[in-house]
C-alpha cells in the first residue's frame, strides 16, 4: 500500500515542488548509517532541504520521525517512467545511497538527469553474493554507474576491485560509528538502580537476546552464585510469550523494580529503547542472536567500552570479527580471558570462565580496559565529517 496511489497521486508527490533536496536512501536499518549524514548536512546548512526513502515499511516510522528528515516517502518502483517523475517533481542535488541497497533504474536516470549517486559506508565482502558468476557482471555494471562509493575498509575496496569497480572507490570509513558515540552522548534516562563504578560488584548486560542465548545465559548464571555479579537481560522481543519463558527463572522485572542491584540479581528488561544506555552500566556485555543465526550489532557495547561476548555465530557482523582479532595493549596475565574486546563462547561453560574471571578483576583494571576499548572506538570515528567535505569539495 506504501507504493500505491492516493488521490491520484504517488505519495513521493505530496512535497513541495523543485526544492533540490539533498536524497538520501536507505533500505531500512541502514538508516542507522545516515543519521549522522543528516545531522551534519543540518549544522553546515540549515536551510538544505532532506528527503528520504526507503524500501522496507519498518523503516517508516524511525525515517518520518527523524529531526533534520523535511520529507520521507517509500523508493519509487524501479521502473523509468516512476523514478523520471519522482525527480523532475523533486529535482534533487544528489543521491546518498546508504550501505549496500543500489538501485540500478534510479541510479541510470540520476546520471542521465546529471545528479551525482554516492554510496557511502559501502561494504562488499569475499563471500558476497554480488561476487559470486551468475552476479558478478550485473554488480559491476550497476556500481559502476555509481558517481563516488565510499568504502568502510581496505578489504572492502579490494573486492569492489575484484568485481572491477575502482575508478570511482575511496575507503573512508563507517558512519554507524559517528550515530553509536552521538547516542551514547545523549541518554535516555534511566532508573537508578545500578551498583557504583567502583563497587566490587560487577554488572552484566545481555542485550538482544533469544531463548538459544538464555538457555546458554541461565545455566551459567546457575553456577556462579555469589561471585559477586550481577546480571540484566534484555531480550530482543519482550512479547508477553517470551516474558513469560524467561519468568520462569527466578528474576525481577526493570517495570516493577525501585531498589539497587545486588549480588545474583537477574533483572529482564522489559521496556524497548534503552539497550545503549544500559550498556554503559555494564562491566561486561554479551551480545544475543550469536546462538541462534546471527548475531546483532556489538558497536553500541564496544562504544561504551566493554567488553563484549558473542556466540558461535558471529561472523555475520564485520565488527564481531574485527575486534576478536585485537589484543588489548594492558597486563593481561591476570586476565587472559578478558584481553580481546570481543570473545567467543561457544558452550555456558565458556561462559561461566568469563564471568568468574569478570569477578575477579579490580574496578582499576575494569577501568584501564573500558578506557582502551573505547579509545578503538573513537580511532574509527569521525567519518561523517570527512564525508561531507568530501561531498562539498567535489559535488557542490
Amino acid at each position: 500500500m506504501l507504493r500505491q496511489k492516493i488521490a491520484n497521486a504517488y505519495p513521493w508527490l505530496k512535497f513541495a515542488k523543485n526544492t533540490k533536496p539533498i536524497w538520501l536512501h536507505c533500505s531500512s536499518m541502514e538508516f542507522e548509517y545516515a543519521k549522522p549524514v543528516i545531522r551534519e548536512i543540518k549544522r553546515q546548512n540549515p536551510a538544505q532541504k532532506i528527503i528520504v526513502t526507503y524500501f522496507s515499511p519498518s523503516a517508516q516510522r524511525a525515517v518520518e520521525g527523524f529531526a533534520g528528515v523535511d520529507f520521507a516517502c517509500p523508493l519509487p518502483w524501479d521502473f523509468w517512467w516512476v523514478v523520471k517523475e519522482f525527480i523532475d517533481y523533486h529535482k534533487p542535488k544528489m543521491l546518498l545511497y546508504a550501505r549496500t541497497d543500489v538501485w540500478p533504474e534510479v541510479t541510470v536516470q540520476c546520471l542521465l538527469h546529471g545528479i551525482p549517486t554516492l554510496l557511502f559506508s559501502a561494504t562488499l565482502t569475499q563471500t558476497s553474493s554480488r561476487l559470486r558468476v551468475f552476479s558478478l557482471g550485473f554488480t559491476r555494471w550497476c556500481y559502476s554507474l555509481i558517481t563516488k562509493i565510499f568504502s568502510v575498509s581496505q578489504s572492502d575496496q579490494n573486492n569492489f576491485k575484484r568485481a572491477g569497480i575502482e575508478r570511482n572507490c575511496l575507503v573512508l570509513g563507517d558512519t554507524r560509528y559517528d550515530q553509536v558515540l552521538y547516542r551514547l552522548q545523549n541518554p535516555k534516562v534511566l532508573k537508578n538502580i545500578f551498583p557504583t563504578k567502583n563497587s566490587s560488584l560487577r554488572t552484566v548486560v545481555f542485550g538482544s537476546t533469544w531463548p538459544e542465548d538464555e538457555c546458554v545465559i541461565f545455566a551459567a548464571i546457575e553456577q556462579l552464585k555469589n561471585k559477586n555479579l550481577c546480571f540484566v537481560i534484555v531480550p530482543h522481543e519482550a512479547t508477553a510469550a517470551h516474558m513469560q519463558n524467561i519468568s520462569q527463572h527466578k528474576i525481577v522485572r526493570y517495570s516493577l523494580f525501585n531498589g539497587t542491584l545486588k549480588l545474583d540479581d537477574v533483572l529482564v528488561i522489559d521496556q524497548v529503547g534503552i539497550l545503549a544506555e544500559l550498556y554503559t552500566h555494564a562491566d561486561l556485555a554479551f551480545v544475543g542472536g550469536s546462538f541462534k543465526k546471527n548475531v546483532h550489532s556489538v558497536m553500541e557495547p564496544l562504544a561504551a567500552g566493554n567488553v563484549t561476548l558473542v556466540g558461535p555465530y558471529y561472523e555475520n557482523n564485520r565488527e564481531a570479527v574485527e575486534f576478536q582479532e585485537i589484543n588489548l595493549k594492558g597486563d593481561s596475565s591476570r586476565f587472559p580471558l578478558l584481553a580481546r574486546p570481543v570473545g567467543v563462547i561457544k558452550s555456558s561453560a565458556d561462559l561461566t570462565k568469563y564471568l568468574s574471571q569478570l569477578s575477579d578483576v579490580t574496578a582499576g583494571e575494569l577501568s584501564l580496559i573500558r578506557d582502551e576499548i573505547k579509545g578503538l572506538v573513537q580511532a574509527r570515528a569521525g567519518v561523517t565529517r570527512k564525508l561531507m567535505n568530501k561531498i562539498m569539495q567535489e559535488f557542490s
